[in-house]
This record gives structure tokens, C-alpha cells and sequence, in this order.
């Protein structure tokens, strides 16, 4: 059966919406980022990066936006191609839990849960010395685990689990015309 939701809304593309289990289904709109309980639609960007997102965006290539859920870190990805791109070049993540959101720029081919075959000291080196930098609690190391993998540019399946790289904060200038302060 289809039942008419209300609002004038719709997903930008095949791969902008992902199931939250029992939360519902979060989708990327022409004009908004909502969460669908199953009875309506609502915002988790307005007031907070709505029109940021927007205006980053490449309008062209919107349809090629990329919504996945992490459960494990109860987080979702949002790839997107940024102005100026054909391929989505950035991401903004949004915590479940929070309702923060933060950015990441990351060159993408495609998103996905990848499933883990498992591992053991056994499989992947003799010693304790030869184990990857992997957190013990990590799913990497359970056979079913679901990590959060892309493919990046080059081809290659990458699970995003490694330290940053070089990173920043960028603070704008607030106070009134007498002081300024950072």
C-alpha cells in the first residue's frame, strides 16, 4: 500500500537515503535533510547546516549524493559533490545520538557497510607486533563485523578507521566595532 506523506518532498537520488532500523529513514530532499519516522518528514538541518549544505553542493550533480548509516558509531555519512565537482569530494557526518554534524573532505566512488571476514593474530601476522593499528574493539577483527568502507579514487576499498590527517578549526571574528574577539 502507499500512503501520501505530507510535505512536497522526495530523495535527489538512488543512493541519498538509508534505513536507521527502528529510527526511520534519513534522506537527502531537494531543499532539506529529513528523517522519516514513518508517519512525516522531519528536518535535522535546518537551523544548524542546512543552507551551508546547500550552497556547497554542486546543483549539477546533486543526484549523485550518497546517504549511509554507520551504525556502529551511530553516525550517517552524507557524500556529496561539492561546487564545482562531478564526484562527491566531501561529507558531512551527522551523530544520531547528538544531532551535531561535522565535515570531512574525501573523494569517493561509491559508500558502503562492508562485512568482515574476520581476523586473527594468525591471518594477519605472526606476533602482537605485526597486528595492524586496529582498535581491539573494533569490528575488524569479527567475523559478520560491519565496518564503514568506501571506494576511494584510486580503486581501492578503505575502510575509515585510520587517524586523521592534518586538521583544522577555523574561528570567525565575533564582538562589535570597538573589540574583536577569536
Amino acid at each position: 500500500q502507499w500512503d501520501l506523506i505530507p510535505g512536497d518532498v522526495g530523495c535527489v537520488g538512488v543512493d541519498a537515503v538509508t534505513d536507521l532500523g527502528g529510527m526511520g529513514h534519513l534522506f537527502v530532499a531537494r531543499s532539506d535533510i529529513l528523517l522519516f519516522d514513518g508517519t512525516r518528514p522531519v528536518s535535522i538541518a535546518e537551523g544548524k547546516v542546512r543552507q551551508w549544505f546547500y550552497n556547497q553542493i554542486s546543483q549539477e550533480f546533486f543526484f549523485k549524493t550518497v546517504v549511509v548509516h554507520d551504525k556502529q558509531n551511530g553516525v550517517v555519512w552524507v557524500f556529496y559533490p561539492s561546487t564545482g565537482s562531478d564526484v562527491c569530494d566531501k561529507a558531512m557526518v551527522y551523530h544520531l545520538g547528538t544531532g551535531r554534524w561535522g565535515v570531512v573532505t574525501q573523494t569517493i566512488e561509491c559508500a558502503l557497510n562492508y562485512v568482515s571476514a574476520g581476523a586473527t593474530i594468525g591471518s594477519v601476522g605472526g606476533t602482537i607486533a605485526d597486528l595492524p593499528d586496529v582498535s581491539f574493539g573494533s569490528q575488524y577483527w569479527l567475523t559478520g563485523g560491519r565496518i564503514m568502507a568506501v571506494m576511494t579514487a584510486e580503486h581501492q576499498l578503505s575502510t575509515l578507521t585510520g587517524n586523521s590527517g592534518e586538521t583544522s578549526m577555523t574561528l570567525f571574528d565575533v564582538g562589535d566595532d570597538q573589540i574583536v574577539s577569536r
